[in-house]
């Protein structure tokens, strides 16, 4: 009796610990996709500048696509990313409009796990 409780907490303990790796932030597979109508939406955007956050956002995502597959720069290059997506960004929306796009953006960063360097 003592054996199988045993074993069924071992099998617990090593289920328990497989969850929790496979919820960790990682970095190396963020293709930084942003769902425009979505952001939209949340943004109330007008119809132009939903097209220039649609074309910013492919823009951004082929940046962060060079930097995931740098090896020795990823960081500089994600930070140069995020750094151009919000300048360009900035010019599109207006403050309260940045102001939750920029939140988002540091949030998502967050929870991907990614840490911008200075």
């Amino acid at each position: 009796m003592k054996k199988i409780v045993l074993f069924f907490v071992a099998v617990f303990c090593l289920m328990t610990t497989g969850f929790a790796a496979g919820m960790q932030p990682t970095a190396a597979n963020w293709t930084a996709n942003i769902n425009v109508e979505m952001l939209s939406k949340y943004l109330k955007l007008s119809e132009q500048q939903a097209k220039e956050v649609g074309h910013i956002s492919s823009f951004f995502k082929e940046e962060m696509r060079t930097a995931n597959n740098a090896d020795s720069t990823r960081a500089e290059l994600t930070t140069k990313a995020v750094k151009t997506n919000l300048r360009l960004i900035s010019k599109t929306l207006d403050k309260k409009q940045y102001e939750k796009y920029a939140l988002l953006v540091e949030t998502t960063l967050n929870n991907k796990g990614i840490k911008l360097s200075k």
